[in-house]
């Protein structure tokens, strides 16, 4: 008997509708991370282009760009441990 609902696919008819629904949501991702790769890349272009030219009157400094040489200082608790926050 049919109550007037449409059978829901079976066998080949089931595999053809995921492999489309498949096929569907894989596209949309990939167009979502080209568009998210593209904005970002887009995005370290523009700001390349503006500290380029934000530093081309400066010249720099070797100073500004050398590694710390000193250690923080750390703190320690009675015991003589340095404490890592907690109770």
């Amino acid at each position: 008997m049919n109550n007037g609902k449409a059978n829901p696919p079976k066998g080949i008819g089931l595999r053809r509708r995921v492999r489309t629904l498949t096929v569907g949501v894989v596209g949309a991702a990939v167009l979502a991370t080209a568009g998210v790769t593209a904005t970002m890349a887009y995005g370290q272009g523009a700001q390349d282009s503006a500290t380029a030219a934000s530093s081309a009157g400066t010249s720099t400094d070797s100073a500004a760009l050398a590694a710390p040489t000193q250690t923080p200082a750390s703190t320690t608790s009675r015991t003589g441990h340095a404490s890592s926050g907690g109770s």
